[in-house]
């Protein structure tokens, strides 16, 4: 029988318990896992436990919160960029991201499968030495929220989950461009404004503290709904 959302929480079959709060899903799961140790195989079409792409696409259509444990993994929802105008403290500058290079299906075919570090890479393009020592999971399955990209990240240790939550809780996107994608103006009072071209490379998706595209409203670049409870 499969898990389904019922009555704000989730059920296993069509007559079983039905859970609710943050780990209403996982108890769900848990008890289909355990039916189907002590041999059940199902007694309808289509009758199975959700694979790992389809609890994917039920963190996408918000019917599931974020982070789900599913087997070895933590999924997480994840903002891979904005666009528009954002503030970038460390160059003391703006920046104007257009959304026509972004948010498109063949953006969203660039980052699928990027990989997912603790923190920028120190030195550019994200080299082997710091791929292997920063590396902690990877992109898959992006879309196109409003103005932004989203994605759902695949996290495989339970101590990586854990930094992301307690230290890294928001997300930052490495991007080169050629050297004539672009252009820099001056804005009326004299401050910086650097206009993107199309990037010519996406490296790698950093999670931090706070990131550009947060645009100084606090961490907001993961979704951690399971854990606040906000909406999914």
């Amino acid at each position: 029988m499969p898990i389904h959302k019922v009555s704000g929480g989730y059920e296993w079959g069509n007559h079983g318990k039905v859970y609710h709060g943050p780990d209403a899903y996982k108890k769900a799961a848990a008890q289909a896992a355990a039916a189907h140790a002590n041999g059940y195989r199902g007694d309808e079409a289509g009758d199975a436990l959700p694979n790992e792409t389809e609890v994917i696409e039920q963190l996408k259509r918000g019917e599931l919160k974020s982070p789900v444990r599913f087997g070895p993994l933590w999924l997480f929802k994840m903002r891979v960029t904005g666009t528009g105008i954002a503030y970038r403290p460390q160059l003391k500058e703006w920046v104007y991201r257009p959304p026509r290079f972004y948010l498109t299906d063949e953006f969203l075919r660039r980052v699928d499968g990027l990989p997912i570090l603790a923190g920028h890479s120190e030195k550019g393009p994200v080299s082997g030495d710091e791929y292997h020592g920063r590396n902690i999971g990877v992109l898959v399955h992006p879309w196109i929220a409003g103005e932004e990209v989203w994605g759902i990240a695949k996290i495989y240790d339970d101590n990586d989950a854990a930094l992301i939550v307690n230290e890294l809780p928001s997300t930052s996107p490495s991007v080169s461009f050629s050297d004539d994608a672009g252009e820099i103006v001056t804005l009326d009072n004299g401050e910086r404004m650097f206009i993107e071209g199309n990037p010519l490379y996406v490296d790698h998706l950093a999670v931090v503290p706070e990131g550009v595209w947060d645009k100084t409203d606090g961490p907001a670049g993961i979704n951690m709904s399971a854990l606040t409870g906000a909406n999914p």
